[in-house]
């Protein structure tokens, strides 16, 4: 007969269930405060003491779930980027045609900044991206793919339909598709008004 396995009592499991709450609340918290006094003070900055008073909680609570502020700014970049990648697919679910889903996809990034509202509060986020890039390029390089990867196969099927090397419904053959680049560096456009 087998000794049944060590598993922590009742309690215990309680405790713990309790304490990830706890924990999972106060990450909660600081999202939102940070969120919040980057839209209020328009800035991609805010100072963790702002962070702190907004959130009601304490530097050891800070400190205890993100070793920097940037790991702070990065999840809630994190975040961004599924909302943006969650918006992205939604639309492009309903389009077959690839020369669509190209104009669905710029529509979708276009509908992210449709509004004073969505400008103001994407603005911290794309101010602060320059550094976080720097100091967090896997995670940034990933969500970008991730980002563009729908469009680029949408690129690619169209060209392939073209050429007359895709399948029925003239979608690219998996077989196909090249590797998307993992940023887009784009020189400033010389004699824009906009780029002097």
């Amino acid at each position: 007969m087998t000794a049944p396995p060590n598993l922590p009592p009742r309690g215990v499991e309680r405790a713990l269930a309790r304490q990830r709450n706890r924990y999972e609340d106060e990450v909660e918290r600081l999202i939102d405060a940070t969120f919040r006094v980057m839209r209020e003070r328009d800035t991609a900055n805010p100072s963790v003491n702002d962070i702190l008073a907004a959130s009601g909680l304490s530097t050891t609570a800070f400190y205890r779930h993100f070793p920097t502020k940037d790991d702070l700014l990065l999840t809630l970049l994190e975040r961004a980027h599924d909302i943006t990648r969650r918006h992205i697919e939604e639309r492009l679910a309903a389009e077959i045609d690839p020369v669509q889903r190209i104009a669905e996809w710029v529509r979708a990034m276009f509908d992210l900044l449709r509004t004073d509202d969505l400008v103001v509060a994407n603005r911290p986020f794309l101010l602060a991206h320059p550094r976080l890039l720097e100091r967090f390029p896997a995670e940034l390089g990933a969500w970008f793919d991730a980002l563009v990867a729908p469009l680029a196969t949408a690129i690619y099927s169209a060209e392939r339909r073209t050429a007359g090397q895709s399948d029925a419904a003239g979608q690219a053959r998996p077989d196909q598709l090249r590797p998307v680049p993992g940023r887009l560096d784009l020189p400033p456009r010389q004699g824009h008004p906009h780029h002097a």
